[in-house]
């Protein structure tokens, strides 16, 4: 099943039972997982259909699935109900929870440097609400879906850049948590995805290692004195794991923090000849897949902060928009309101100062909520704003039942039996899933064609 070179890097780990390693991987298919979504208010009794079983012990909103539905076509998905990620990497909740124990910080500055598809973003999301968070991710196309799943998790906070790691070095020591998923060979998930294991050598690990080292010497320089680092990976490879964290180590800028684990999560602390802390998940200890994770604490401080030009600080939204959209937002803070590509966007107004130091070096695809477009004084809508935790309380909601929820997903013509005209919420289960706008002899549907179902159930 395994090429030869792969059994032979895993036997030079200690501890590994190698029996239990390959039986787990002939025998057992991945066990899925959903972490809930608080933002959302939406209780695990209404995701019945998903056959939930226990919870992720390490996490607050994680659970355990009996078996993997076919989440496109359950319309709670859509609406960022849940997001579907591997229980071993919402350890990061853990770790996140831990860091706020020990460090009261009163503002965080959070980056997640390759952030895609967005769970580990959305981990952080939910743990910092108000915080500044920068989610980015290099590949366009991946950029994209990282877009698309925090439009569905619905925070305001939230900016997207697509950057190289080597341009974040300029902004010295701004954030002061720093989140490196690093791509890696991808060991840790070959149950998930068997067709991984061809495309696994021991030169394509050398390849991953050495990107890993140019990722973190790129990104350290922006870490903030007294921050912290997160390092991760998929890969059981030492090469990708425990050598970069004692490289980490070496630098004598960074000292290792210890989070603690309860003995029956089945989860491997290890301690490298650097002395550093890290935390190793077997797929037949846990239930979960391979996993790689440890924490850092920066020590020193190098550059000082890159100041904000004059200008960039007086820039702001000048058109009066308060009275067009009161009736479609209602946020919970001060927020600032800036115009891009005809859209009027939203961003809280406490880390405006921030994006705009960020906009002069980074590349940023998207920053806070989409709130739509004014034409004539009048809005017509994003589904950003449909899918936010923004929205106002007294917007028309129709609450539609399955079959008209799968057929409004597809972007198809939907029937709806109400007397009114304009702009209305489709909802399921009370969860809004997008908007359509009723007019005298027809409805439009307006869900985003880049979203829309295209599979047929009987695939």
């Amino acid at each position: 099943m395994f090429p030869v070179s792969f059994i032979q890097a895993l036997e030079k780990i200690p501890g590994l039972d190698i029996k239990a390693f390959l039986d787990i991987h002939n025998q057992a298919n991945s066990i899925p997982s959903i972490r809930l979504n608080p933002f959302k208010s939406i209780d695990k009794s209404f995701l019945s259909h998903l056959s939930i079983e226990n919870a992720v012990p390490w996490s607050n909103y994680g659970y355990y699935l009996s078996s993997r539905p076919s989440f496109t076509f359950d319309p709670y998905f859509h609406a960022g109900a849940y997001y579907v990620q591997e229980a071993s990497s919402m350890f990061i909740e853990h770790i996140i929870n831990h860091i706020k124990q020990i460090d009261n910080q009163k503002e965080w500055k959070i980056l997640d440097v390759c952030a895609a598809p967005g769970g580990k973003t959305t981990i952080l999301s939910t743990a910092f609400p108000t915080s500044l968070l920068v989610s980015n991710e290099v590949i366009r196309s991946r950029a994209n879906i990282l877009v698309d799943n925090i439009i569905k998790w619905g925070n305001s906070s939230t900016i997207v850049t697509q950057n190289d790691p080597t341009q974040f070095s300029v902004i010295s020591e701004f954030f002061n948590l720093m989140l490196i998923d690093a791509p890696c060979s991808g060991s840790g998930l070959f149950r998930k995805n068997k067709d991984a294991i061809a495309e696994w050598s021991p030169n394509n690990v050398q390849l991953c290692s050495q990107r890993q080292q140019r990722i973190i010497h790129d990104l350290l320089p922006a870490l903030a004195q007294d921050g912290y680092l997160i390092y991760a990976t998929c890969s059981y490879s030492i090469e990708e794991n425990e050598n970069i964290v004692n490289e980490i180590m070496c630098s004598n800028t960074m000292e290792t923090i210890h989070i603690p684990i309860e003995p029956n999560w089945g989860i491997e602390e290890v301690i490298t000849d650097q002395k550093a802390y890290c935390y190793r998940f077997w797929p037949y200890k846990v239930k979960g897949e391979g996993f790689f994770v440890a924490c850092f604490r920066k020590k020193e401080q190098h550059l000082p902060l890159i100041p904000l030009r004059e200008e960039d600080k007086k820039k702001q939204y000048k058109k009066s928009i308060s009275s067009i959209l009161h009736k479609w937002f209602q946020p919970k803070e001060n927020m600032h309101y800036y115009e891009h590509n005809e859209n009027v966007y939203a961003l809280p107004e406490h880390i405006m100062e921030n994006y705009n130091m960020l906009k002069q070096h980074l590349y940023i695809k998207k920053a806070g909520i989409n709130i739509g477009k004014i034409i004539r004084n009048d809005l017509i809508p994003e589904h950003d704003l449909a899918m936010s935790n923004l929205l106002a309380d007294d917007i028309i909601k129709i609450d539609v039942d399955y079959t008209t929820a799968i057929q409004y997903l597809r972007k198809e013509n939907i029937q709806l039996h109400i007397n009114y005209k304009g702009w209305v919420i489709i909802t399921y289960g009370g969860m809004p899933l997008g908007w359509v706008k009723i007019l005298a002899n027809r409805i439009n549907n307006y869900y985003p064609s880049s979203l829309k179902i295209i599979k047929s159930m009987n695939n």
